[in-house]
């Protein structure tokens, strides 16, 4: 799996995602290619008394890079599958969209792992769709275009 080369031996999960109703709602390879985005993490140890809750921090979260080639050529997913499962992952709160890739080539899209599914179903729920768009890349044809630049997307 690449991408993976920094990432934690361990897979660190929230017990109470599995009993949540996001979770439990979810259908199809939605569960296998967030436990695929959780490996990716790179998780840090934080010392000190202030940290008893939470002692992990995850330093790369924004960053985490997962393509539609990788799905397909790396575990057999099909484009239209790995779609249907990151737009679930995003509807129901376990994925944002840090950046959506695609502009030119080499630009990827960035996933970051949320909390929002800790509302699911609760007015108060923040709903965010995938962006439209497969992630595809263009190559650039003019020597003088400037690589466009990118606001985060994080619920728009």
């Amino acid at each position: 799996m690449s991408g993976d080369r920094r990432a934690s031996p361990w897979l660190f999960l929230e017990r109470d995602m599995f009993k949540s109703p996001a979770w439990l709602g979810l259908g199809g390879l939605a569960p296998h290619v967030y436990m695929l985005f959780r490996l990716r993490l790179q998780v840090h140890r934080v010392k000190g008394p202030q940290h008893k809750r939470t002692p992990f921090e995850f330093v790369n979260n924004g960053e985490l890079r997962f393509g539609y080639a990788e799905a397909k050529h790396d575990f057999g997913i099909s484009i239209p599958r790995f779609r249907r499962a990151l737009a679930e992952l995003v509807a129901r709160g376990f994925l944002d969209v840090a950046h959506h890739g695609g502009g030119l080539e080499g630009d990827v899209s960035k996933y970051a792992i949320s909390e929002r599914w800790r509302r699911y179903g609760q007015p108060d729920f923040e709903a965010v769709t995938l962006p439209r768009g497969r992630g595809w890349t263009k190559k650039a044809t003019h020597e003088n275009v400037s690589a466009p630049t990118y606001e985060n997307v994080s619920g728009a």
